[in-house]
């Protein structure tokens, strides 16, 4: 295999065209093994961005995995990961082979930390970022937040999530983590603390005239915290919808951005369950969480914000007025094209459809879709699903 047709170019991609695998410096390291962590590598790195239609991966840092060939706790910790998610993916069990692999993790990490001059490497914090991984993939939420506890300590003596930042790749999924499981958790993320978010705009340009949102439509004094995270999360649709008319990608930085921007103060937001405020969070919660962090089985793993969304379309169901019953309308298309995917909420979801579309007197697909478009709406993602469930809805 050539270097410059490899899919991407990592250190175990090279010391995988070697002919000599012990150059990596470990006996136990077969070629087998070097195999498994490419094709995991390569998973990861898709998973780490659902959008990737429309994002630039051409020139993402891969450099944090030639730590492999120094570090033995790094290289066993990459093992376990990649053990563990195959046989999870295969078999929905945590196999021997990936448990004997985790278990020198463990004893190789509690050796490192232990060390009066420890120095907290970027392959210490994987290694424990992939515990963190693991325990959570494996449904056991108790110990993946005890690990993440060790791991916000950890980052905290590197200064914080900041100190990451020449690593994007390792920035992201740590983030990612600790908003995953904060959201299948219903407790609060770790890595950025109220206090230390501004709450001022990340993405959206402040010079722009107009700054009227649907917010300002639905609800009497919105609170301008919430508008900024809308605007944010606007700017960010509107580039992903030109970058899929345009074939033209986005930079992957940009979805860091718009991770910190937007699920991290939307996760630090609170409003009373009846507030119109606490309905759109919701639904921007729902939005971003499958534009930024996975899609497959959601509803399942997310159950919290699952039912916070059915809440908040219950919500509405006393509200007529055509700007109330246009946001019905979106947050109907949101929970289906996002959480609410199940065979029992595609039942309500529809009959709350009909109704909707007949107190608005809307008909076709097209006019539906330009209300659709009114709020937040990606082409690329939305569009063939959207008209396939009104289709569906309007045979029945």
């Amino acid at each position: 295999m050539e270097l410059s047709h490899s899919p991407f170019a990592t250190p175990v991609g090279l010391q995988m065209n070697s002919t000599t695998p012990s150059l990596l410096g470990f006996v136990d390291m077969e070629p087998c093994m070097l195999h498994l962590i490419y094709n995991f590598v390569k998973i990861m790195r898709k998973a780490m961005y659902p959008v990737e239609f429309c994002i630039d991966l051409r020139n993402e840092d891969q450099n944090w995995f030639r730590d492999l060939s120094h570090d033995p706790a790094y290289a066993h910790t990459v093992l376990s990961t990649a053990q563990a998610y195959f046989d999870l993916a295969s078999s929905q069990t945590f196999g021997p082979t990936a448990i004997v692999h985790m278990n020198k993790t463990m004893f190789l990490l509690r050796n490192k930390l232990a060390e009066t001059d420890l120095v907290i490497t970027d392959a210490t914090i994987f290694t424990v970022l992939a515990l963190v991984m693991v325990s959570e993939a494996l449904g056991d939420h108790g110990a993946a937040q005890k690990h993440l506890h060790g791991l916000h300590e950890l980052m905290k003596l590197r200064g914080g999530i900041v100190g990451l930042a020449h690593k994007p790749l390792l920035q992201i999924k740590c983030c990612r983590v600790d908003l995953s499981l904060a959201l299948k958790t219903g407790s609060q993320p770790l890595f950025f603390a109220d206090h230390s978010i501004s709450w001022q705009p990340y993405l959206y340009n402040c010079q722009k005239l107009c700054t009227m949102t649907p917010l300002h439509t639905v609800c009497d004094v919105p609170d301008i915290r919430l508008v900024n995270v809308w605007l944010d999360l606007h700017e960010l649709t509107t580039a992903i919808n030109l970058s899929h008319q345009t074939q033209c990608k986005l930079l992957s930085g940009l979805f860091q951005e718009a991770l910190v921007s937007v699920q991290y103060r939307l996760q630090h937001l609170i409003y009373s369950p009846d507030d119109t405020q606490e309905v759109l969070r919701v639904a921007m919660l729902a939005i971003s969480t499958t534009l930024l962090l996975e899609t497959h089985d959601i509803s399942i793993k997310y159950r919290h914000l699952s039912e916070k969304l059915r809440v908040a379309l219950r919500s509405l169901e006393r509200n007529e007025n055509d700007k109330r019953l246009q946001l019905t309308l979106w947050l109907i298309f949101v929970g289906k094209l996002s959480l609410l995917d199940g065979p029992e909420d595609s039942q309500w979801l529809g009959k709350k459809l009909l109704e909707t579309m007949q107190s608005l007197k809307m008909t076709g697909w097209a006019e539906i879709r330009n209300t659709l478009k009114s709020f937040l709406w990606i082409d690329g993602i939305h569009d063939r699903a959207g008209k396939c469930f009104f289709e569906a809805v309007k045979g029945h």
